[in-house]
């Protein structure tokens, strides 16, 4: 049995070796970074864990259908607009606009600081509008306040880089997996689909009904034999 245990916790170890290596050196390969590698095996296996989740409910295919479009959509939107580097350009006008008013700031900064204003102030506003449809004006309010928390430092990754093509494409896989699963669970739980229905009909109930049939019946033999209070049965 030892041997059997060693044979067994080599092969998880190869197992795992051979993932996370594999992960790594595709990171490193493909995108110059291993932590590239690292972000996708993570946010890859959250996916495959909601995936696997909705398998076992026995959950619809249009919830798996949903998420993966949505991935597929929200990568390619990254893709097109890190790779053309179109937040970097609109930073560096806004950047020279607020030179160009005389704005007392390093030019080398003035994109990034732009690009921080604008992603604050567009963030903002639309947690604003998401969070007073949510939860009326309280909610509003958190919403602008996280947005404009948020926007800063979204803002100067966004916006305060030059992206490389490889960059942009690493950076749109994460988005997409990082979709893939939140959509998947929120349509899931928007929806009227009851997970509960499948662990309903895994129940024993016959077996059930059956041992509290019986644990009735052992109940009443027990107080039938038990002796008295005064020792008499």
């Amino acid at each position: 049995m030892a041997q059997a245990g060693a044979i067994l916790a080599v092969a998880i170890f190869a197992v795992l070796l051979l993932t996370i290596g594999t992960t790594l050196f595709l990171g490193e390969w493909l995108f110059g970074s291993m932590g590239w590698g690292v972000l996708h095996g993570v946010l890859l296996s959250a996916a495959l864990i909601v995936t696997i989740a909705l398998v076992i409910v026995e959950a619809p295919g249009r919830f798996h259908a949903y998420g993966l479009l949505a991935g597929l959509g929200t990568g390619l939107v990254t893709l097109l607009i890190l790779g053309s580097n179109s937040l970097r350009k609109l930073a560096e006008g806004a950047g020279q606009a607020l030179l160009d008013r005389g704005a007392s700031l390093d030019p080398a900064w003035a994109p990034v600081i732009a690009a921080m204003g604008l992603t604050a102030i567009v963030l903002g506003v639309v947690l604003l509008i998401v969070g007073w449809r949510l939860g009326a004006g309280r909610g509003g309010i958190y919403g602008l306040v996280g947005g404009l928390i948020l926007g800063l430092p979204l803002g100067a990754f966004l916006g305060g880089l030059t992206w490389s093509l490889n960059g942009a494409v690493a950076a749109a896989i994460a988005v997409g997996l990082l979709t893939w699963p939140i959509v998947t669970a929120l349509t899931l739980l928007r929806s009227d689909f009851d997970a509960s229905q499948r662990f309903r009909r895994l129940w024993p109930r016959e077996t059930y009904r059956a041992a509290m049939q019986t644990r009735a019946f052992l109940e009443e033999q027990m107080e039938e034999h038990m002796p008295t209070r005064g020792g008499r049965p």
